[in-house]
């Protein structure tokens, strides 16, 4: 097999369910799982992979993506999201979650200067499917660029603002943010008045 494991920690695994605003454990049951990033040596791809303890059941089998922003919220409490879900680590010490999140950032850096084309394919291991980087090509379009300002007729008011400006930020959760800049000037409307008063 071409994968192998680079770092493995004690964790429980959650999911955050969007509909309670709560974290719920992945699985069938809470417990600690062994989670372990594997990395495939020849297509340089990588995944996170937690079964339970007690039961060996599969609780997590994502892709790392490239440009995954993995946020360590607490010394022992990790996460990050993918298209689908918001997972988090509750590791069992923090010797455990350190060794991991410097494995998580190793594998992000060796994703960042890899420029090797994806293979559009699908692997499934333990029943569950894992996400391919399909979409990193969409997220490293160019920022859009403005367009030349088409001329206006003369009847419009001279004092318009400026035109608007877009760009597209990489959230690494395939999820595009698009931040609009509005450059407009002050208009004066605001007068004051001042009163002398004559002694």
């Amino acid at each position: 097999m071409n994968e192998q494991s680079i770092a493995s920690a004690r964790a429980s695994v959650m999911i955050y369910d969007d509909g309670t605003k709560k974290w719920i454990p992945s699985g069938t049951s809470s417990g600690l799982s062994k989670v372990q990033i594997y990395q495939h040596t020849v297509q340089q791809t990588f995944r996170v992979v937690g079964r339970k303890l007690q039961n060996h059941e599969v609780v997590i089998n994502c892709a790392i993506l490239k440009g995954l922003k993995y946020n360590q919220a607490t010394a022992t409490f990790h996460q990050w999201r993918d298209n689908k879900h918001v997972y988090g680590l509750n590791f069992s010490s923090k010797e455990d979650a350190d060794l991991f999140a410097k494995a998580m950032f190793h594998s992000l850096e060796v994703l960042s200067n890899t420029s090797r084309p994806t293979s559009g394919q699908y692997a499934v291991t333990g029943g569950m499917q894992q996400q391919q980087p399909v979409l990193i090509q969409q997220q490293q379009q160019p920022p859009i660029q403005p367009q030349p300002q088409q001329q206006q007729p003369h009847h419009h008011h001279p004092q318009q603002p400026p035109q608007q400006l877009q760009y597209e930020e990489d959230m690494g959760n395939n999820n595009n943010l698009i931040t609009t800049i509005r450059n407009s000037r002050l208009n004066s409307f605001n007068t004051r008045r001042i009163w002398v008063t004559v002694r």
